[in-house]
């Protein structure tokens, strides 16, 4: 999230080219458009949430951080489950390896090759 910093008469800014005045009743988060070039302005939201009431509902900051916290538990998650044909194929060739150089119990190396995650 940008917020843009007060300046020396202590007003935010907004824009790239063409600066605008803060709106005191909107979030003071800076937002990209939707347009093919970038242009980015105060978001339109009100006011009312987060620090001093300064932040809509979607970029307070807790909200933002919490959302944040879930999406990369998610990732994880998913990452985790992917990852595993990889994690299994190098367990069991391991198993192989050593099956393959003679290892006294070849059943036991199987089953706990089997067994793994």
């Amino acid at each position: 999230m940008n917020v843009p910093h007060p300046g020396k008469d202590g007003r935010r800014m907004y824009g790239l080219n063409i600066k605008h005045p803060e709106d005191k009743s909107r979030c003071v988060v800076e937002v990209s458009g939707r347009e093919r070039w970038p242009s980015y302005s105060q978001c339109t939201r009100p006011r009312g949430h987060g620090p001093d009431g300064m932040y809509c509902k979607q970029h307070d900051p807790e909200a933002a951080a919490k959302r944040g916290a879930e999406s990369q538990k998610r990732w994880q998650e998913k990452a985790h489950r992917e990852g595993r044909p990889y994690r299994l194929m190098a367990a069991y060739r391991e198993a192989l390896e050593k099956i393959a150089e003679g290892h006294n119990d070849p059943r036991d190396l199987a089953r706990t090759a089997l067994e793994t995650d």
